[in-house]
Formats: structure tokens, C-alpha cells, sequence
């Protein structure tokens, strides 16, 4: 419970952090949206993928997805109407917090897979 707990929390936090990125370099909606999807699922998907997980979680899970397109979709929708310079405090709180969830799953799944690990090494 507490993974997947983290998991959206980072999912969300990495999903902010490309949508900053995204409205900093003046990109769409589209382009807004896909720099936070692939920013909150990639790395995920890049593990499983890495690891042997087929298919991926963010695939078989469709909540991580949907959780990333409707946060950058909330984080851009401010900056439709207004010309607010995004504060870069929010974008490095936003990707330390996906950091450390991030980081925490990743140890955790490693772990669980350190068999396959020592056997490829």
C-alpha cells in the first residue's frame, strides 16, 4: 500500500515538473501535456521494461496515465488566460518530491529483483 502510495505522489510531483518545463518553454496544451506524461511514466516504464516486467505497470494500470495528463492538464490550464512567470521554487520542490518517491520504489523494486541482478552480473 505504502508503493503505491508513493508512486502516485511521484507520479504526480515528476507529472508537475514536466508540465514546468513545458510552459517555461512555451509549448501547447499537447506539448505541456506529453513533457508531464512522459516525465511522471517514463522512468517507470524504462524499469519494468530493464527488469523484465511485461508490459509495463503504467501500462496495466491505467491510473498513473490518467493521473499524469489530468495534472499537467491542471497545471497549464492557469497559464491560458494569464502571463504568470512559473515560480521555479514549485518546479524544484515539485521534482525533489518525485525524486525521492521515485528513488524509494526503485530500491525497493530492485531489491525485490536482486536475484535477476546477481545472475546478469
Amino acid at each position: 500500500m505504502l508503493k503505491y502510495v508513493l508512486e502516485i505522489i511521484g507520479t504526480i510531483a515528476f507529472s508537475v515538473s514536466g508540465a514546468a518545463v513545458g510552459i517555461q518553454k512555451k509549448m501547447d496544451i499537447l506539448g505541456v501535456t506529453t513533457l508531464g506524461v512522459i516525465t511522471a511514466v517514463g522512468g517507470g516504464i524504462m524499469r519494468d521494461v530493464l527488469i523484465g516486467t511485461t508490459p509495463p505497470n503504467a501500462f496495466r494500470d491505467p491510473v498513473y496515465m490518467i493521473i499524469a495528463i489530468a495534472v499537467a492538464l491542471i497545471v497549464f490550464l492557469p497559464f491560458i488566460s494569464t502571463k504568470i512567470d512559473l515560480n521555479h521554487f514549485i518546479w524544484v520542490l515539485a521534482d525533489s518530491i518525485g525524486l525521492g518517491a521515485f528513488t524509494m520504489i526503485g530500491v525497493s523494486t530492485g531489491t525485490a529483483f536482486d536475484n535477476i541482478f546477481l545472475e546478469v552480473f
